[in-house]
């Protein structure tokens, strides 16, 4: 993930980053996430998959 768009995130989330939780539906493998809490973006995420092959 760009750190340019982490960055920005950051900028327009003011005093509410990092944020604390979030969603996310269709994560695959959850890579996209994993990189977020360890840019300290975001504290934790509840991540939904329904299609077993992007679990494997």
């Amino acid at each position: 993930m760009s750190q340019g768009i982490t960055q920005r995130a950051k900028e327009m989330a003011g005093d509410r980053y990092p944020f604390s939780r979030c969603v996310s539906v269709g994560c695959g493998n959850g890579q996209k996430e994993i990189t977020l809490v360890c840019q300290g973006l975001v504290s934790s995420f509840e991540l939904y998959e329904i299609l077993e092959k992007s679990l494997i």
